[in-house]
C-alpha cells in the first residue's frame, strides 16, 4: 500500500501542473471565479466581477467561465439556458438564468 502512495502523489500533482499550464487560471485573464457550477466536480466556475466580466453581470442572470477545453460541459450548460457571451484566453464565459 505505501508503494503506491508517491506515484498517485505524482499522477494529481502532474493533473493540477497540467490544468495550470494548458490554459492559466482564470485569474491570469482578469477574470474572478468564485466556486465551481454546478457543483465542485465541475471544470466551470461562476465568475465575480472583474473589468472583463462587469458588461455581463445581471441580477437575473449568473455568468459562468469554462474552460474552452472542456466542450461536454459547455455543451451542458448551453442546453441548459445558458448562451456563450465572449471568450477570454481559453475561457469561454457563458450566461444563464439563476436558479
Amino acid at each position: 500500500m505505501r508503494g503506491l502512495a508517491l506515484p498517485m502523489v505524482s499522477v494529481a500533482l502532474a493533473a493540477c501542473v497540467a490544468a495550470e499550464t494548458l490554459g492559466g487560471a482564470p485569474e491570469d485573464h482578469g477574470l474572478f471565479p468564485v466556486r465551481s457550477f454546478p457543483d465542485d466536480t465541475s471544470q466551470c466556475l461562476v465568475m465575480g466581477e472583474s473589468d472583463v466580466t462587469r458588461e455581463f453581470l445581471d441580477h437575473t442572470q449568473i455568468l459562468i467561465g469554462c474552460p474552452e477545453d472542456a466542450t461536454s460541459e459547455i455543451k451542458a450548460r448551453e442546453a441548459s439556458g445558458f448562451r456563450e457571451v465572449q471568450r477570454v484566453g481559453p475561457w469561454v464565459l457563458l450566461s444563464g438564468p439563476r436558479d
